[in-house]
């Protein structure tokens, strides 16, 4: 019987100089306490991970965003989340990343050697053993290659992937670590071992997230001054959800919690820290007993009951950030074209219309400073991508995007 340190021992010396040499010795029993001893090296580079990535991000080197294998289990039912996690995703992914890993299912190796046999008309044999020296000689690089892009892939699931490209080794480094577990089970052992472990390592890590998302999602209060209750919703396509907020009633069905608070908070979602669980759907049901006529007074209620709910605390917090600052670039063509199309009703100043494409987009700030010039804008127009707006609006209108530096305020939810 292998302990825990032969196992990691065996482990490592493997990830050192891999071969494509598959185990026979080891007995059922053995592969399974070899497997449990790997999850068991797993979960402590992963909590060791967490703790290096936590001080990152409170440093604010890397803002990654919501990561997509985080959410899933707000937005689906347990059924669901093990169908998909635990029976599709190992199966599909082990077949098209680990299958390969041994010559005899790595069909493209196998393919080469029948054409060049085809097309030079060379001694099939003698092919063939060309072929395999080479598998033998760089199956380490194609190894590692393997552990790469199976971390890579997982890269997309961060939302904000694309301002943090060059933290991408750092982000997926759990992958890294589970690719190169599930790699050397497949190649030692089988590939149905390498689904069994895939699977049961996503079946542990969804059912704890399950289990505590269960105590967060029943929620009640209710007393002389307002009732409140908020219970786990379900993911629905756009348009087969809603909102209603009246004096003394706020009301939300099948929503996402992060809609909620932009709504409750009034902030867009981009300037929301830490929010996995915001993926949850949730049903909310507010009535004020006392003072129906304060709807400001209903959101920070509501507020105060959602952190309650989700064991959260909201608070706000100044990060340093590169915001586009709308401003007047040419005054000539300023005054020329867009002074004319002033409307009574229709015009704003360049701060509200900073505040109003700043909504717009969600993945970039937009403010303006100036309070003075006025511009002439129909709100219920669909607007251009920002990229075609700021070529436009100073081609045409003499209004300007600079990028500066500036302190915004946060949303901050742990």
């Amino acid at each position: 019987m292998m302990n825990y340190k032969a196992t990691v021992k065996n482990f490592i010396d493997y990830l050192k100089n891999p071969i494509d040499e598959k185990e026979d010795e080891s007995t059922f029993g053995n592969k399974v306490k070899t497997l449990i001893n790997l999850f068991l090296f797993s979960l402590l580079a992963i909590y060791l991970y967490g703790i290096l990535l936590a001080v990152l991000e409170s440093i604010h080197w890397i803002d990654a965003g919501v990561n997509v294998n985080s959410s899933i289990v707000y937005r689906y039912t347990y059924l669901k989340l093990i169908l998909l996690g635990v029976i599709i995703a190992p199966i599909t992914e082990e077949l098209i990343f680990r299958l390969p890993l041994r010559y005899k299912y790595n069909y493209l190796f196998r393919w080469t050697a029948i054409l060049i046999v085809s097309i030079k008309h060379v001694d099939k044999d003698i092919c063939e053993e060309k072929i395999i020296a080479c598998w033998n000689k760089y199956f380490r690089y194609f190894f590692y290659f393997i552990i790469l892009i199976f971390g890579c892939v997982h890269f997309f699931n961060f939302s904000n992937y694309r301002n943090v490209w060059s933290w991408i080794i750092v982000l997926v480094f759990p992958q890294i670590i589970i690719g190169s577990i599930l790699g050397y089970i497949r190649v030692r052992f089988s590939i149905l071992w390498s689904m069994g472990y895939h699977a049961f390592h996503n079946f542990v890590f969804f059912s704890f997230a399950f289990i505590n998302l269960f105590t967060l999602a029943n929620y009640h209060v209710d007393n002389p001054d307002y009732s409140f209750s908020m219970h786990k919703g379900i993911y629905t396509n756009a348009g087969e959800n809603g909102f209603k907020i009246v004096p003394g009633k706020v009301i939300f069905e099948n929503y996402k919690l992060t809609d909620v608070l932009e709504v409750v908070l009034k902030r867009p979602a981009k300037y929301f820290l830490n929010n996995v669980k915001g993926e949850m759907y949730v049903n909310i049901n507010f009535i004020n007993k006392q003072n129906p006529g304060l709807p400001n007074t209903d959101l920070i209620i509501v507020s105060k009951n959602i952190q309650k709910a989700m064991k959260v605390k909201i608070s706000k917090k100044m990060i340093r950030k590169d915001v586009w600052e709308l401003y007047v670039a040419d005054s000539i063509k300023y005054n020329k074209t867009v002074l004319p199309l002033l409307s009574a009703d229709r015009h704003y100043s360049l701060r509200r219309i900073g505040e109003f494409l700043d909504r717009q987009n969600k993945e970039i700030c937009i403010q303006s400073k100036d309070s003075i010039h006025q511009f002439y804008l129909n709100p219920n127009l669909k607007l251009a991508p920002f990229e075609s707006l700021k070529t436009s609006w100073k081609k045409q209108y003499g209004l300007g995007f600079r990028k500066i530096h500036k302190d915004l305020e946060f949303i901050n939810i742990e």
